[in-house]
């Protein structure tokens, strides 16, 4: 895939609204009636967004050829690993709350090309496909701050959804027991996933996920990686091809005008235009299959690591996730019919 052209890069434009159907109707509540029950379908909301974003990135990240320590693979794979510490985050608020996260269930509810969990912009899906300006424009989107520092536009964002969240959890009366007994606790990546034991535990991991994809208010970074940018400036890094600096003060001025960001090879993922891909050879659909049959073995230990408060589970779904990424690979070696170029690549699909 090409690298971005100006043109592309004039195209990118910010998280417009949370129209989905039932975050727009969670999110209509009276404030005043937003009780524990609210908090705990809300959460749920929650985890069906942070899990949808991260097949689109899982595709962009493992369609580059080149040794992960390339500078683009680097910053989504860091992207990458982000989500996953998300999800872990607010499935960890949900069990502490006495609730169960569905995690299987998120993934059926995903059916790509589609609009994010909320209609992140509404009228434009979300498709799989490889690393590309296309899907740099989704990304950025998906990550967008409320008021960017460095911007090509700027809307509202998905971080009001978290503040509702948060607001929600502030206002219950009682105070709600937070239970730790199957909550989950590991690396990923630079986070370290906690049990979260009080209110302002959960309070604060709210506030982490709103930062490691807007930034903070000031700055473009992530105060909890040091030395790492939010999410929306290392997308918007790869799509300008150069670095972030700060150019000015007194108002402080960020561009996209730093060191040259080299586009890196891909194997050359389509974008999918549907959910599964049309009539692919026996060797194509099996290795469609094996891949689908992994991310279903990982979905459902990653429930079963809630679910029962198995560590066990959680590392195995660690484990079958590493294993993905070479089936992927396997995938995007294959060319499309009739095609050079363009690859087929992993579906994500959960069969019925």
């Amino acid at each position: 895939m090409a690298a971005p052209t100006e043109a592309d890069l004039d195209d990118i434009i910010g998280i417009e609204d949370l129209a989905n159907d039932r975050i727009v109707q969670l999110m209509a509540v009276d404030e005043k009636k937003r009780d524990l029950k609210w908090v705990k379908d809300t959460l749920q909301a929650a985890i069906d967004l942070e899990l949808s974003t991260i097949p689109p990135y899982l595709c962009a990240l493992w369609d580059i050829r080149e040794p992960r320590e390339h500078q683009v693979s680097g910053r989504i794979s860091g992207v990458v690993l982000d989500e996953m510490f998300h999800m872990g985050l607010v499935c960890n608020i949900l069990t502490g709350l006495g609730g169960t996260p569905d995690i299987v269930g998120a993934a059926r509810r995903m059916n790509y090309p589609m609009a994010l969990p909320g209609n992140v912009h509404p009228g434009h899906k979300v498709h799989l496909g490889g690393l590309s300006s296309e899907a740099l424009k989704d990304f950025m989107k998906i990550e967008e701050p409320e008021n960017p520092l460095a911007v090509l536009s700027s809307k509202p964002t998905i971080g009001k959804f978290y503040d509702g969240i948060a607001d929600a959890l502030r206002d219950l009366t009682p105070v709600p027991e937070i239970r730790t007994a199957k909550q989950q606790a590991v690396n990923i990546g630079a986070n370290e996933l906690k049990v979260l034991n009080n209110l302002d535990a959960v309070l604060n991991a709210i506030k982490v996920i709103k930062e490691q994809g807007e930034g903070t208010e000031k700055l473009p970074n992530d105060p909890h990686n040091k030395g790492e940018l939010a999410h929306y400036y290392r997308f918007g890094e790869i799509a300008a091809g150069k670095t972030l600096r700060l150019v000015s003060r007194d108002p402080d001025k960020w561009e996209f005008v730093g060191d040259r960001i080299r586009w890196p090879e891909t194997h050359g993922m389509d974008r999918m235009t549907q959910r599964r891909w049309p009539k692919p050879d026996d060797k194509t659909a099996a290795a469609l299959d094996k891949f689908n049959d992994a991310y279903a073995a990982m979905l459902g230990a990653l429930q079963k690591a809630w679910a029962e408060g198995s560590s066990d589970a959680l590392q195995k779904s660690i484990d079958v996730m590493r294993d993905m990424a070479g089936l992927a690979t396997e995938i995007m070696k294959i060319r499309l019919p009739g095609s050079t170029i363009r690859s087929y690549g992993p579906e994500f699909f959960l069969k019925p």
